[in-house]
C-alpha cells in the first residue's frame, strides 16, 4: 500500500508525503530499498541531505513506547508477559490454527 500511496504523493507533487511513505515501505520490508528508487528520490526531493540511512532506521525502530502489558501462553502451553522481556529484543509470531 506505500508503495502505491507514496507514488500517487510524488505524481501530485506531495515529495515530502511521498518520500515518507517510501520510507516506512523500505523500513518495514527487508530488501525493499534495492526495488525502490528511493535514494535518487530522496536526492532530488532534498538536495545535499545525506541522512537517508538514518531516517530509514529511524523508522526501523519503534516510537520507543513500550507495548501494554500482555500475557500469553507459547506453543508449549508456558505462560509469558511482555513485560518480563522489557530491554530486550523480542520477535513474537502469531498464528491460529483456526
Amino acid at each position: 500500500a506505500d508503495r502505491r500511496i507514496a507514488a500517487r504523493l510524488w505524481e501530485a507533487g506531495e515529495r515530502d508525503a511521498a518520500i515518507e511513505a517510501w520510507i516506512r515501505l523500505v523500513a518495514g520490508i527487508p530488501g525493499a530499498l534495492e526495488h525502490v528508487n528511493l535514494d535518487s528520490l530522496y536526492a532530488i526531493a532534498y538536495p545535499g541531505a545525506g541522512d537517508l540511512a538514518a531516517r530509514i532506521a529511524a523508522a526501523r525502530i519503534a516510537g520507543g513506547e513500550f507495548l501494554p502489558d500482555r500475557s500469553f501462553v507459547d506453543i508449549r502451553g508456558r505462560q509469558h508477559s511482555l513485560s518480563g522481556y522489557r530491554g530486550t529484543k523480542l520477535v513474537i509470531i502469531a498464528f491460529s490454527p483456526t
